[in-house]
């Protein structure tokens, strides 16, 4: 025991030291169990919170990835829809409008081959009546060129 009191004489601690060590140790406990405690807890409590929001925010990047990619199937569904339907009504509107032109073309045709046939009829009357008329016009010119 005389080893250490020469030890501590040495280092000029005296029974001051005791008292301040006491004191230290029971400020550390009470600090502990008042604001170190919960501290620690305040920490351990941030850090899970980060680390499940972390994941989570994982979990709802793959959920939203997710849903994005049934969003852009949806669109293209409807987009080739529409496209049928657009090439259901072109093909609809054509079909029914070549029909009106070919209606109107057989129109047409029969008012020309009518016309056209109106037209040959009178053409050979004029005809027939051109050369009824070249016997006689023939006879007065052979009469004008003979006198």
């Amino acid at each position: 025991m005389d080893t250490i009191y020469i030890v501590f004489d040495s280092l000029q601690i005296d029974k001051n030291f005791f008292i301040q060590f006491v004191l230290v140790t029971v400020l550390y406990f009470v600090l502990r169990f008042l604001f170190l405690d919960k501290l620690q807890e305040v920490l351990t409590l941030r850090e899970d919170n980060t680390t499940k929001m972390e994941s989570g925010a994982d979990d709802k990047l793959n959920q939203a990835e997710k849903i994005s990619k049934q969003y852009k199937e949806k669109i293209e569904d409807a987009r080739q829809e529409a496209f049928k339907i657009i090439s259901k009504r072109k093909d609809e509107v054509i079909s029914r409008e070549l029909q009106a032109y070919k209606q109107h073309e057989a129109s047409l045709d029969n008012d020309i081959n009518s016309k056209l046939n109106s037209f040959q009829g009178e053409l050979d009357e004029k005809k027939q009546d051109v050369m009824k008329q070249a016997q006689s016009l023939s006879e007065e010119l052979v009469q004008k060129i003979v006198h």
